[in-house]
């Protein structure tokens, strides 16, 4: 019928180059690639009018001859690969040999480049695509590349373009992101005319960091370094002192190459559980170094996504070096005051000893609001169960050190103090951590206590409900619940843990599988027992807010909280406590 033709090639450039060429970044993006797999040492980007009237991107790599200078601008013409089994183990940035020419098909392309092996170099100016003149030229190793008037032979993609000041932003993102992964190549980038930043090379990745976004992280990060099983993990994690409420603070790179993953930012989120509040996202930089082959970048025109083989280990990895690095730090959230006062004055640190009359009087008045040892007998049940007796897994310069239990404050806060001030601790969420790691510690026990049930309850359970129930069942039992299967969806709950006392054990079962449903992912043994015990923690019998406390249950639960291996959040991620240093309390009253 005659329906069926073959397009042309000029036109077929242009659908491809939509694909690669989405905006002014994604020529940055492409064109520095190329630089870096050339093994430049120097990038310099120069933009006008937030790259859509002009993108320059020049660099000191090895260059081209004239023959390749020719070749490198027609369609799938590339140096990093020959044969077929190379797209399974891609190690350059660029591969496709889509760029270039997907670049010129859209704009008015000038090459300029130089390999060693030649006296001169080659220039090559190209509109749409089409070469306009060639001709030598004198200029130094290296490639520049010139992009005018972007997209201007296809103005339905133009108008799509965002404002100056986005497409601004997007390109200095893409130039600080890449310089992460590349911390030894410096980095200049300029804005109509003006230089916005000029990032020389960085012997170390934290340096480039602290060049690249904020200097005050400095102090937070925690540098992460692990290698197992043929992966290799390395960059910096913030403490959970700094969080976002978005992602756009996690960075990831596969073999430099950055990437998107959201399997990767649920792994690095489960190795926080537990120290940031619902909502929160961590901080973090991460680059994996995996074997090529294992690697599949080719997804998506971008290279933005890639595929893993044995993803589940590498995410257990990265989840297992977190969570252990997070273990050795101090999570506990201190509280500032923001205060004004002359910037050129001088400030000195309290002295490290008060003269020995003043530290017996301090100690003589402090004497009426040391707690006392007291014993289990003397507190109610959901205080006085399961008070561990060996030291947390931390070191002890990271505990709390409390000196004076001071009080109860709006009977749902616990005022006491330490060596270095006060600490304001909110009496739930101490009670939900402490409860948390004690329903942990059954769990990976084994030894759980039960109470019978005097009239068993039958339980009847939806299909996924129930197969839930029998993928969590041993969880369930570990805890110290009795639940036997009567057939089909029914089952039998005939002992409950103490920590239950009155609720409706059927009512329980089904909010726990309910919740589980909304977070379900796969998980390890050991995630799935803290996911259980976090809901189960929340669900059980707790000291609430307004609710009043002895002197006595007070210290009982600050004694507990002391013991926990994590007292400065709940299982949640919300703060147990806050610290209000003397030096915080000195710029108050203005004595510093």
């Amino acid at each position: 019928m005659g329906i069926i033709r073959i397009l042309p090639e000029h036109l077929t450039n242009k659908i491809a180059a939509g694909e690669v060429v989405e905006r002014p970044s994604s020529v940055v993006k492409e064109l520095m690639e190329n630089a870096l797999d050339a093994q430049a040492s120097r990038i310099s980007v120069d933009i006008k009018h937030g790259g859509k009237s002009f993108i320059k991107v020049a660099d000191n790599g090895t260059g081209m001859d004239r023959a390749d200078a020719e070749l490198c601008i027609k369609s799938h013409t590339t140096s990093k690969i020959r044969e077929l089994e190379d797209i399974f183990s891609i190690a350059s940035l660029g591969f496709r040999g889509e760029a270039l020419s997907s670049i010129a098909a859209v704009s008015r392309l000038t090459l300029k480049t130089r390999d060693r092996s030649q006296e001169v170099g080659t220039e090559m100016h190209l509109i749409g695509g089409r070469v306009e003149s060639l001709r030598e030229i004198g200029i130094p190793v290296g490639t520049t590349i010139e992009v005018a008037d972007l997209f201007f032979n296809t103005p339905a993609r133009k108008k799509f373009l965002k404002g100056e000041k986005s497409e601004y932003a997007a390109i200095a993102e893409i130039i600080t992101t890449t310089g992460l992964a590349h911390p030894g190549v410096a980095f200049k980038f300029a804005r109509d005319n003006e230089t916005v930043f000029d990032y020389p090379p960085s012997s170390h990745l934290q340096e480039r960091i602290l060049q690249t976004h904020y200097r005050e992280w400095d102090t937070h990060l925690l540098p992460l370094d692990t290698a197992q099983g043929g992966i290799s993990i390395r960059g910096y994690i913030a403490g959970a002192g700094i969080s976002r409420t978005n992602r756009t603070a996690q960075l990831f790179f596969i073999n430099r190459r950055p990437i998107k993953s959201l399997p990767l930012s649920y792994a690095l989120q489960r190795g926080y559980d537990g120290l940031l509040a619902q909502g929160h996202f961590p901080v973090a930089i991460i680059l994996l170094d995996i074997d090529p082959a294992l690697v599949d970048v080719n997804v998506h025109p971008t290279k933005r996504e890639v595929k893993l083989q044995d993803e589940r280990s590498i995410l257990e990895v990265l989840t297992h070096a977190v969570r252990k690095l997070l273990l050795r730090g101090n999570h506990a959230p201190s509280l500032s005051f923001a205060y004004a006062l002359d910037k050129n004055k001088k400030y000195f640190p309290r002295a490290s000893e008060a003269p020995p009359e003043a530290g017996r009087k301090k100690e003589a008045a402090r004497d009426m609001f040391r707690y006392p040892e007291v014993g289990k007998d003397a507190l109610p049940v959901d205080l006085r169960a399961g008070e561990p007796d060996a030291p947390p897994a931390y070191d002890r310069q990271n505990r709390l050190e409390i000196k004076a239990l001071l009080g109860q404050i709006g009977l749902s806060y616990i005022l006491a103090e330490t060596e270095e001030g006060l600490i304001i601790l909110d009496q739930h969420a101490a009670h939900e951590r402490i409860v948390f790691e004690d329903i942990l510690t059954t769990l990976e026990s084994s030894a759980p206590v039960s109470q019978p049930l005097l009239f068993p309850l039958t339980l009847e359970l939806s299909f996924r409900e129930a197969q839930l129930l029998e993928e969590y069942l041993t969880i369930l039992t570990g805890t110290g619940f009795g639940i036997r299967h009567l057939g089909k969806n029914t089952y039998c709950v005939d002992a409950t843990p103490p920590w239950l006392e009155n609720r409706a054990s059927g009512d329980f079962i089904r909010d726990f599988l309910h919740e589980i449903m909304e977070g379900k992912a796969e998980r390890s043994l050991h995630e799935r027992r803290e996911e259980s015990a976090k809901i189960l923690a929340c669900k059980a019998r707790t000291v609430k807010a307004n609710e009043r406390l002895s002197q006595e249950e007070m210290a009982h639960l600050v004694k507990r909280l002391e013991k926990t291996k994590r007292p400065f959040t709940c299982p949640h991620g919300r703060p147990t406590f806050i610290t209000l240093t003397l030096d915080d309390l000195d710029k108050q009253f203005k004595r510093k």
